[in-house]
């Protein structure tokens, strides 16, 4: 989808806005730009009748900041009914993957042509996986997965996200949805509650067909699917794939190779064998404890504060290069492979870090985006919850790169505290109808004032509203007497 120049204009004068316009006129603006009307139609998303579509997808990442649900946020008589919403995120065939992935080509391209991407750094394709937990057992697809961070198992998905990096942001591009299958195949539930979990019905070549079919998918393959699907897509640059090291596995690194993509990993010390300069195939650890018989090969680095040695070597017939490093006298060693055989141990070190920004995005998405609050039965509005989130936090990205001296969480908290302050100027204009009606007065031209004026003069009409309700008051009072 092409984006105009003219459209991207509307972002000239965005550095000038006022805190009490950021929220509204924003996202307004932010949709015009990424065209989300056509992207909606490509997606298959319409309405024939009832609510804009638009409005109510803008209302959903409005609930997204303010950390509300469906059911909490539709009780406001600004919003459309409950159902409308439900109906719109249980939406047959809907390719939300779609959605997400236009959303993401957009941003890159509105920096570009605004020259506001001047970053030097290489793009990356960042994967990794997060745990999304869930309460209930009738959810279509939920298992007992393992949380590496707790080293426990709790009930819920394992999410594979994808992301496009640039050096500054971090913008998701596609994710599944996975379940684990225990050594007896039960997922960690029993038979009957496996019975009870919701199933959807749908057509075989259908959207939701696919998602459910990624659920038993193995996460690498699925990695290597949305790989090949990203530098399909010509409107995207790729440079290199960062992974961690349950992902750069040598059959990983062979079908990156294929692509005619660099990788660049942390590799696991496990049996795999590498085949070194001298033909010797060794382990990790027996390269390591080679290396001690050879000290003068270790090097210190006096930025990253690090010893580290390096080695060629290969692995089903891809060459690749090995930095043992360590970290301080406490840490163990640890292998960052490349398959970019001219990078220095600063460059692909530093590029490694640039994974980080996708713990970043897990961590504001699940506490500012409502990413695991959905409690759905259906693995449809799962999917759909799921995109408007990540929607959500492409958007206020966006804010932060043109407001660079924000961090993504001062963003999320801008934007909260504005939300908060829009819900409470609404209740004040409700307030102020209901007592006009109740009490009848006859000062109907400065309430409506009040009704309409901007929040930086609302004191001054207040005080003169009160003193115009105490006048009314000491007449009624003297008419009485």
């Amino acid at each position: 989808m092409n984006v105009t120049k003219s459209k991207l204009r509307i972002f000239d004068d965005i550095s000038n806005y006022t805190s009490s316009q950021i929220f509204e006129e924003y996202f307004d603006k932010l949709f015009k730009v990424l065209g989300l009307s056509n992207v909606l139609k490509q997606a298959k998303l319409v309405k024939q009748r009832g609510y804009n579509i638009v409005t109510l997808i803008w209302q959903l990442c409005q609930f997204c900041i303010s950390r509300q649900t469906v059911g909490m946020a539709s009780k406001s008589k600004t919003t459309a009914d409950e159902n409308t919403y439900y109906s719109l995120l249980n939406k047959a065939n809907v390719n939300w993957r779609l959605i997400l992935q236009q959303i993401c080509i957009n941003f890159f391209k509105s920096l570009n042509d605004n020259n506001l991407n001047e970053s030097k750094v290489p793009t990356f394709l960042v994967f990794d996986d997060t745990l999304i937990a869930k309460t209930g057992k009738t959810m279509e697809g939920v298992s007992m997965v393992f949380d590496h961070t707790t080293h426990q198992f709790q009930l819920g998905y394992k999410m594979l996200l994808c992301g496009i990096v640039d050096g500054r942001s971090f913008v998701p591009l596609d994710f599944s949805l996975h379940r684990e299958a225990h050594k007896d195949g039960s997922y960690g539930l029993r038979p009957e509650e496996l019975q009870r979990q919701y199933k959807t019905i749908c057509k075989s070549n259908s959207c939701e067909a696919k998602r459910i079919e990624e659920l038993d998918m193995s996460k690498t393959d699925e990695m290597l699917e949305m790989t090949k699907s990203a530098i399909e897509e010509k409107d995207l640059h790729v440079d290199y794939v960062l992974i961690d090291s349950w992902y750069a596995t040598p059959k990983v690194l062979e079908k990156l190779s294929q692509m005619k993509l660099h990788c660049i990993g942390m590799a696991k010390m496990d049996k795999t064998l590498y085949c070194t300069n001298d033909g010797t195939k060794m382990t990790l650890a027996n390269i390591l404890k080679n290396n001690h018989l050879q000290p003068h090969r270790t090097r210190i680095d006096n930025k990253y504060k690090c010893i580290y040695f390096c080695k060629t070597a290969e692995v089903k017939g891809v060459k690749v290069k090995l930095f043992f490093v360590k970290l301080g006298k406490q840490s163990g060693w640890k292998v960052l492979i490349t398959t970019d055989l001219s990078l220095s141990f600063e460059e692909c070190f530093k590029y490694y870090q640039m994974r980080w920004s996708v713990e970043v995005c897990f961590r504001n998405c699940k506490q500012n985006t409502n990413l695991t609050r959905c409690q759905s039965t259906s693995l449809v509005a799962q999917i759909a919850s799921m995109t408007i989130a990540l929607m959500t936090y492409s958007m206020v990205t966006y804010l932060q790169r043109m407001r660079e001296h924000d961090t993504i969480g001062e963003m999320f908290r801008q934007l909260w505290a504005e939300q908060l302050e829009h819900a409470i100027w609404g209740e004040c204009q409700r307030m102020v109808r209901l007592l006009v009606e109740i009490v009848n007065m006859p000062i109907f031209e400065t309430v409506y004032d009040l009704l309409a004026a901007d929040r930086e003069n609302l004191a001054d009409k207040l005080q003169e509203m009160v003193q115009l309700l105490r006048l009314h008051a000491d007449r009624q009072v003297v008419r009485f007497d």
